[in-house]
């Protein structure tokens, strides 16, 4: 998974495995990338506490019950 900054500069590329994790260290990111990963809930809540606005994924993973209006979530199944 990989995080980005408003420029569209890589700040950050992380295990998926290990993502959510880790991501509470990284600041500044706007827009994440799971790559052929799954955006989970627990994936939509840390991001929106990190002020990211944009996840793109392979899939949604299980059933997404809240997403704030104010990010955007890509899937490639689906798009919300």
């Amino acid at each position: 998974m990989e995080l980005y900054d408003e420029a569209g500069n890589v700040i950050a590329s992380l295990p998926l495995a290990e993502a959510v994790e880790r991501m509470a260290d990284i600041s500044k990111a706007s827009t994440i990338i799971t790559g052929g990963g799954v955006i989970s809930q627990r994936l939509i809540d840390v991001a929106y506490k990190m002020g990211v606005r944009n996840i793109y994924g392979a899939r949604l993973g299980g059933h997404i019950t809240k997403k704030p209006l104010d990010i955007r979530v890509v899937a490639w199944d689906h798009h919300t």
